[in-house]
C-alpha cells in the first residue's frame, strides 16, 4: 500500500474501512471512458488520468460492462500502463454484469457463477494490464438468481481468487441497500460496499444505514451517482437508460422546479448536486464519472469549493422539493 499516491495539498483522504487503503475523498469513475454517455478517445482518457493523478485522486473504479466488451477497462489499462502509473492507484473492477453489445446498443449479460467469475477476472486483468485487482466487486447483487448463490458460491470463489493473489479485497455493489446489508452480514469475505443513487439531492437513505456493519466489521463505503443518473443535470432531468418510461414524470417535474429555484439563486443544480454528493461524510469516497479533461477539472473544482451557509439554505429548499421520491425502492430479498 506504500506505493499509493497522495497529494494532501490538493486532495483529502480517508481510510476505506478494513482494507486500510487511504483513498481520495473524490474518486475516478470509469463509465465516462466506456462511451456510456458520450464518445471519448484514448488520448482524452490518458490526459484525464494524468490530471486525476496530479490532483491526488487515487481510487479508480471500472467494470467490464462499462462499454462493450470491457471498453472502459481497456482504455484505463492503457492509460495506467504508461510510466507504471498503475502502482499509484487503488484499482477496482467488477464481475457479474457484462456488456456483449455495441456502443449505443448495450447488451447486458448477468452471470454470477464461480466458473464465469474465474474466467472474467483473467479477462479484466488482461484489459487492465495488471497482475492483480485491488478490490474485486460483485456488480449489482440484485441481478443475481439469489442472494444465497452469492453467499455460497460467488463470494467463496472470489476469496479463492484473493488467496491466489488475483485480487486483494472484495466488495459488493447495488442501489438496493437491504440486499447489500443482507449479503454483507452473512459473508465474512465482504470488505466494502459501493452504493449508488442513495446519497444525493433526491435520496439520502445511505446516511446511517450501515452503522452496525461499520462499527462491528469496519466495512468501507463508497458513494456514487450524485447526479441520479442524469436526473439532476440542468435542462435534462431524465434518467439515463430509462428515457422511454413515463413513471418518472412527477420526479422530472420536481427536478425542473428545483432547477428553476437554483437559477433564481444563480446556481446550476447539476453543480450543486456534485458538491452535495461529494460532501457525503458517511462514505469514505464518492465516485464521479470523468471521461474528459474538461469535465474532470470542473468536478474537481466543485469538490474543492466549500459549502457555505447560503448553500445549505438552498440545499434545504431543494431537498424539500425533491423529498419523497424513490425511483429505486428496496425490493423483496431474493433468497
Amino acid at each position: 500500500m506504500s506505493d499509493i499516491i497522495k497529494n494532501e495539498e490538493a486532495m483529502t483522504y480517508s481510510t476505506l474501512g478494513r482494507t486500510g487503503f487511504e483513498v481520495s475523498r473524490l474518486s475516478y469513475g470509469g463509465t465516462g471512458v466506456g462511451d456510456m454517455y458520450s464518445k471519448t478517445e484514448q488520448d482524452q482518457c490518458n490526459e484525464c488520468i494524468d490530471l486525476v493523478l496530479e490532483k491526488g485522486i487515487n481510487y479508480f473504479d471500472t467494470s467490464p460492462s462499462y462499454g462493450p466488451r470491457g471498453l472502459s477497462e481497456t482504455r484505463m489499462g492503457i492509460a495506467l500502463a504508461r510510466d507504471n502509473k498503475r502502482k499509484g492507484v487503488v484499482l477496482t473492477t467488477k464481475c457479474g454484469r457484462f456488456d456483449e453489445g455495441e456502443v449505443d446498443a448495450a447488451n447486458f449479460v448477468f452471470d454470477y457463477s464461480a466458473k464465469r467469475v474465474r474466467k472474467e477476472i483473467e479477462n479484466s486483468l488482461t484489459r487492465l494490464k495488471t497482475d492483480y485487482i485491488d478490490i474485486y466487486q460483485i456488480h449489482e447483487v440484485r441481478q443475481a438468481p439469489s442472494l444465497t448463490m452469492l453467499i455460497e458460491e460467488t463470494l467463496p470463489e472470489m476469496d479463492k481468487l484473493r488467496q491466489e493473489g488475483k485480487c486483494r479485497y472484495i466488495g459488493i455493489t447495488d442501489c438496493q441497500l437491504n440486499m447489500l446489508k443482507y449479503v454483507a452480514e452473512r459473508s465474512p469475505y465482504v470488505d466494502m460496499l459501493l452504493t449508488f443513487l442513495r446519497y444525493n439531492l433526491i435520496d439520502q437513505t445511505l446516511d446511517g444505514y450501515f452503522d452496525d456493519l461499520k462499527k462491528e466489521r469496519n466495512i468501507g463505503i463508497v458513494n456514487s451517482s450524485v447526479m441520479y443518473i442524469g436526473m439532476l443535470a440542468r435542462g435534462i432531468h431524465t434518467l439515463a437508460h430509462h428515457r422511454a418510461e413515463d413513471k418518472h414524470v412527477e420526479l422530472k417535474a420536481a427536478c425542473k422546479k428545483a432547477s428553476d429555484l437554483c437559477d433564481e439563486y444563480g446556481v446550476d443544480i447539476g453543480e450543486l448536486a456534485v458538491r452535495f454528493g461529494c460532501d457525503c461524510g458517511y462514505a469514505d469516497s464518492t465516485l464521479v464519472a470523468m471521461g474528459k479533461p474538461a469535465r474532470f477539472l470542473q468536478n474537481y473544482d466543485l469538490f474543492r469549493k466549500p459549502i457555505t451557509e447560503a448553500d445549505k439554505e438552498l440545499i434545504g429548499k431543494v431537498t424539500e422539493i425533491l423529498k419523497g421520491f424513490d425511483m429505486f425502492p428496496d425490493k423483496t430479498l431474493k433468497l
